[in-house]
């Protein structure tokens, strides 16, 4: 007995020898495009005839409780990393202004870093006059 996905290899063959035969250009595209949905079919249904003769994959069983599974890094770190790296982060910033290890910290220069931006788009003065006025 034949089987489905010979039955579809036939049938991307005989479109394959359509499509050389058309003669107009939309002819020949709708034979590849025919011919391409056969080739599709006869792969899915080769893998339904392999199922077939030799049955089922037999799903994994999940590991038995106890059974050590390794992983390449540890879950508790993966799980953990973000709260490790503050932790650390807050204890290094912490051991170094209390040691005195450094000068005061750096603090923010917002205000002069920007101040540009009101002068030019709300006072219309690249000068900084009008800010320096306010």
């Amino acid at each position: 007995m034949r089987s489905k996905s010979d039955h579809a290899w036939r049938m991307a063959a005989q479109c394959a020898r359509l499509a050389q035969e058309a003669d107009l250009k939309d002819e020949r595209e709708f034979y590849v495009r025919m011919r391409d949905s056969w080739i599709t079919v006869a792969n899915r249904y080769a893998f339904l005839d392999f199922v077939d003769e030799h049955g089922t994959p037999t799903p994994l069983s999940p590991p038995r409780a106890g059974r050590y599974v390794p992983y390449p890094v540890s879950r508790t770190l993966v799980r953990h990393f973000v709260a490790f790296v503050g932790i650390a982060a807050l204890a290094g910033y912490t051991a170094v202004y209390s040691l005195h290890l450094a000068d005061q910290p750096v603090r923010s220069d917002g205000f002069s870093y920007y101040v540009y931006l009101p002068s030019w788009f709300l006072y219309g003065d690249p000068s900084l006059n009008a800010v320096a006025d306010d």
